[in-house]
């Protein structure tokens, strides 16, 4: 049984699915378990994808990476959410990103010390693209 949200409305705690399920979401979801070590790029455990296409993880530097697929991430459309993983010894890294253009966001990750890293584990990562 789930709770009830305020006025005995939706769950709380529900955003609802990707639109293309049918579900009558506002927005496109593409959700990942992300990994990565050296000079690899980051390997995506996807979960969810009702993005147009399959995008793509590149690494570019040490600790910098993109996700890119051609046209997926318009201006003031795109939200994602990133949390770091399973690894105990990435306590103090720092995750952070944001859209580049419509075909790219970037991603990068640095440790307490200020240095960029490369070593993600299970780096959890939701993006949600809105309707215009």
């Amino acid at each position: 049984m789930s709770a009830i949200g305020p006025s005995g409305g939706l769950p709380f705690g529900w955003i609802g699915g990707g639109s293309g399920s049918g579900s009558g979401s506002e927005y496109l979801s593409y959700v990942a378990l992300l990994s990565q070590s050296g000079v690899n790029n980051p390997v995506a455990t996807v979960l969810e994808n009702e993005l147009s296409g399959v995008p793509v993880w590149t690494r570019s530097s040490d600790g910098e990476f993109f996700l890119t697929l051609a046209g997926a991430f318009p201006a003031n459309r795109v939200v994602f959410f990133v949390k770091q993983g399973n690894l105990i010894s990435t306590a103090g890294f720092i995750l952070w990103g944001y859209r580049v253009d419509n075909n790219n966001i970037f991603l990068a990750q640095w440790d307490a010390g200020g240095s960029y890293v490369d070593v993600m584990d299970q780096v959890s990562f939701e993006l949600r693209v809105y309707p215009a």
